[in-house]
This record gives structure tokens, sequence and C-alpha cells, in this order.
């Protein structure tokens, strides 16, 4: 029997910014993400459940705590049980084709992330890189819907050739 006792730390932030209006709705924006967490046992013997790691790649929808990351398959990203340090930066250039009365929006994406096992051998530039494009749908009552075509420049945990082309369903996100 062990104990749980670990911090979990988790930072993040968006900015958006309006390239321009048309009728006086911002109609085309440049939005850029950066998302990072960390997760240390206090204790020397600590559990860290695995639900409560970190894990990326694919659309986010193949369970609890992973971070998409298009251009690549689901989970594809670290061991098969998470890992303790996550780094992602994402920008994006989306234009709305329409407002209202449904928001459709098309988009380019360039994204750069990974997913690492220690914070002491953590190397800021080993990530994985992708570039892609998509289309988000804002449809009452289920929310964001949307599809992405991105291709993962580099090799996913394991593996020795790049991730290639990927094509993903978002819901939610």
């Amino acid at each position: 029997v062990g104990t749980t006792d670990y911090l979990k730390t988790d930072i993040g932030f968006d900015i958006y910014n309006p390239l321009m209006q048309i009728k006086g709705q911002d109609r085309l924006v440049l939005m850029l993400s950066s998302k990072w967490g960390y997760i240390v046992g206090l204790e020397s013997d600590s559990t860290i459940p695995p639900i409560e790691r970190y894990y990326m790649g694919g659309n986010g929808l193949s369970g609890w705590g992973v971070t998409p990351m298009r251009g690549y398959a689901d989970r594809s990203f670290g061991p098969d049980d998470g890992s303790y340090v996550l780094a992602k930066y994402t920008t994006e250039l989306r234009f709305a084709i329409s407002l209202d009365p449904m928001p459709i929006y098309v988009y380019a994406f360039a994204e750069a992330g990974n997913i690492l096992q220690s914070f002491g051998k953590t190397d800021p530039f080993n990530l994985k890189r992708s570039a892609g494009i998509g289309v988000h749908l804002f449809i009452q009552p289920i929310g964001m819907l949307g599809f992405s075509y991105g291709f993962g420049f580099d090799p996913v945990y394991g593996g020795t050739k790049p991730s290639g082309w990927q094509f993903l369903f978002h819901i939610g996100q």
C-alpha cells in the first residue's frame, strides 16, 4: 500500500489578436497558445495515478488527460503509462467564413510540443512539430465540431519515421 502525495501544476495562456474586420466583425484572427505542466511526487514513496500523468497526440478524445497534438496519432508521445512534464505551443490563423447563424472557421496551424519523463532531463528544444489546415463549426446545442488535416514532421515515441499526414475529428475543443 502506497500513498498518493504529489503536486501537479498546469499553466497556460491564449492570445487572440484580430487582424482584419469585415462589416465591423473580426474575421481574421491570429491565436497564440501555450501550455506547460509538471507533476512530481512529494514523498519518496509517492504514487502518481496514471490518470494524472500527461499524454499527448491526436485529437485528445482517446482518454483522460490527453493533450491534443494535430498531425499525430492518439497518445503517440511518450510511454504508455504517461509522463511527468508537458510543453505545447500552438499558432493558428483563423478566418471566419460565417458568424451568424452558425459560426464556421477555416484555419491554418503550426504546433510544437512534447511530454517528458523528468524535469531534470527536460530539453526545451526536444519538441515534435506539426502543421496543417482545418475547419471548426459551432453547432447548437452540440458545441464545437471540427476537422483537421495535419502533417507530423517528427517520429513518435519509439519510431524512426515522421508521423506524416493525419486526419482528425475534433469535438468540444
